[in-house]
């Protein structure tokens, strides 16, 4: 039998950490002396954390839906993040050139969708650009930061609305059972609007109806395997989230309400998703989390919880303990993580298992995970 090459060479392997890195650092920026510490944060958290997690994802699915590939390979790709996030760190007011590397990186994951991928898949891959255009917009002062984290939330909802159900729809199979109908991923969308127009009791209605096609469609009422039920469970969270971002927009609420959506919601999601490249598979095919990974979730959301009780005194206090519930949740992922670079890559390395094909991965060794063909409706 051959071994698949080690994790680290697919792009889940190395950006799945940067990510992790990422976030244990960037909530203690607030205490470094000098410099723009909430320009830095945003660069670091919302577009180096969140960039990061999103380019390894995108990058896993690619090859399922276009047989060809980036013009730049995974450790360019790799060594051009890095080099942006570092630039965007030691000059967080300067737009180039980090600019011009991150939308390097985001041209070179489109292009091979544009050519081969179905039209539904081509917003989740332009996913890397639109981040990079959208970092540069509030850099230059051309859009609000709270746009920054609507576009992320955005993001959440189209990436986990189309993975999750592909999860739960897998867990089900092996255990002969039929997943229960989900609405349509466009409804949330659509929702969206009127959430943000209608004046009165109309909006609320308009906010709940939000909620339950997001909660309806994490396919959580169906019982999927404790991995699914983790990522399910994160990502069900947009449901109060993302209509409180809408609805609570002007009132003292919106910064609790976006301090949940981002460490709960956006951190959370992450790190389900991601830990899943790490997880071990059961006897049946299925991904079995680590219980490091299930207790790192656990102090993600705790980090949450704490962060929301900074309105008492003193928030100093609060502040350093849901920063330190957050690094150390994200340095259980990485306990995880780390190791799992210098093994076996499993197969797919985002789903349950699955019998490899034959093809070449990046480096041109055997690739039958990230950069195998396979049909559309499947998630690697």
């Amino acid at each position: 039998m051959t071994l698949r090459p080690v994790l680290w060479h697919y792009p889940a392997g190395p950006f799945f950490a940067i990510s992790a890195i990422t976030a244990c650092v960037f909530p203690w920026i607030w205490i470094l002396p000098g410099g723009d510490a909430h320009l830095l944060h945003l660069r670091l958290g919302l577009f180096g954390f969140g960039g990061a997690a999103i380019i390894g994802y995108v990058l896993t699915a690619l090859p399922a839906w276009s047989p060809h590939r980036p013009f730049l390979d995974t450790r360019m790709m790799v060594a051009a993040f890095l080099l942006a996030r570092g630039l965007s760190v030691a000059f967080p007011a300067q737009i180039f050139p980090s600019f011009v590397l991150s939308v390097m990186i985001g041209v070179a994951i489109f292009m091979p969708a544009l050519h081969a991928a179905g039209l539904s898949r081509l917003p989740i891959a332009a996913a890397p650009l639109s981040l990079a255009f959208g970092e540069a917009m509030i850099v230059a002062g051309w859009i609000p930061y709270s746009w920054a984290v609507l576009l992320m939330a955005g993001l959440i909802l189209l990436v986990g609305g189309k993975a999750v159900p592909v999860f739960v729809a897998s867990d089900l199979a092996r255990q002969g059972r039929h997943p229960s109908p989900l609405p349509p991923l466009w409804l949330p969308f659509v929702l969206v609007l009127p959430v943000m127009l209608l004046p009165g009791l109309a909006v609320w209605a308009v906010g709940i109806i939000l909620a339950a096609s997001i909660f309806w469609r994490s396919g959580l009422t169906d019982r999927p395997n404790q991995a699914t039920v983790l990522l399910g469970g994160a990502w069900s969270s947009l449901a109060l989230t993302l209509p409180g971002l809408l609805l609570l927009t002007g009132t003292e609420l919106r910064q609790p309400i976006e301090h949940l959506f981002l460490i709960v919601t956006m951190g959370g999601t992450i790190f389900a998703f991601a830990g899943r490249a790490a997880m071990p598979r059961s006897s049946s095919g299925g991904l079995r989390p680590r219980s490091l990974q299930i207790s790192g979730l656990a102090l993600i959301l705790l980090a949450g919880l704490l962060r929301g009780t900074a309105a008492l005194a003193p928030p100093w206090l609060w502040f350093s303990l849901s920063a330190c519930s957050w690094s150390a949740g994200w340095l259980c992922f990485l306990a995880v993580h780390l190791p799992a670079l210098w093994r076996p890559a499993p197969f797919p390395i985002l789903s349950a298992s699955r019998k490899p094909e034959k093809a070449k991965d990046d480096d041109g060794a055997p690739r039958s995970g990230h950069g195998a063909r396979r049909p559309a409706s499947k998630t690697n």
